[in-house]
């Protein structure tokens, strides 16, 4: 049986095992090789956004958009503190937090480097938003589904408690890999 196995084509399982294989192909042509598996730098985020109706669909992600995040001022003027560390080519899971219910609709990848734009904030969500939330990442659609199928921070691997008062956090290359599975299987 063991000389069978030495003959035998691998499975797509075992080379992703042994290291060869086991990419997402899609629509955007995402290489997971790409990305490093180093956590402080690894290229795939959560992102954590508020709900609206608008936001129900999977059609609602596929189209270029963009997230805010937290700025503070910096003390006598200048850009403002709290750049997100997003890179062009970095993947966003995105995670609606509020309403009924709580999952990842979609995976977006980053654009753009973020840039501060609190006019942009106030005119397309808030002037309220544009005091606190003024970095701006551009993303282009990798993937999504509709918030009713999405999955949960528990089917993707990630702990409730990591997301809390959080704007975005690093997902390791597992994490990321299910949510990207869920999102594309449905």
């Amino acid at each position: 049986m063991r000389s069978v196995k030495k003959r035998a084509p691998a499975s797509s399982q075992r080379q992703r095992r042994d290291g060869r294989g086991g990419l997402f192909k899609g629509d955007s042509d995402v290489d997971l090789r790409a990305f490093s598996a180093d956590k402080r730098n690894s290229g795939y985020w959560l992102k954590i956004l508020y709900s609206g109706t608008d936001r129900m669909t999977a059609r609602h992600w596929r189209k270029r958009m963009w997230v805010s995040d937290r700025h503070i001022d910096r003390p006598g003027g200048g850009t403002p503190l709290r750049r997100p560390g997003y890179k062009v080519g970095d993947h966003l899971v995105i995670y609606v937090t509020r309403g009924a219910r709580q999952a990842c609709p979609a995976v977006m990848r980053v654009a753009d480097e973020p840039v501060y734009d609190p006019d942009l904030v106030s005119r397309e969500a808030n002037p309220h938003d544009a005091s606190k939330w003024s970095w701006v990442t551009w993303l282009e659609p990798v993937a999504s589904v509709s918030l009713a199928t999405a999955p949960t921070l528990a089917e993707i691997g990630v702990s409730p408690q990591s997301v809390r008062q959080q704007g975005h956090i690093h997902l390791d290359r597992r994490q990321y890999r299910r949510a990207l599975r869920h999102i594309r299987d449905d």
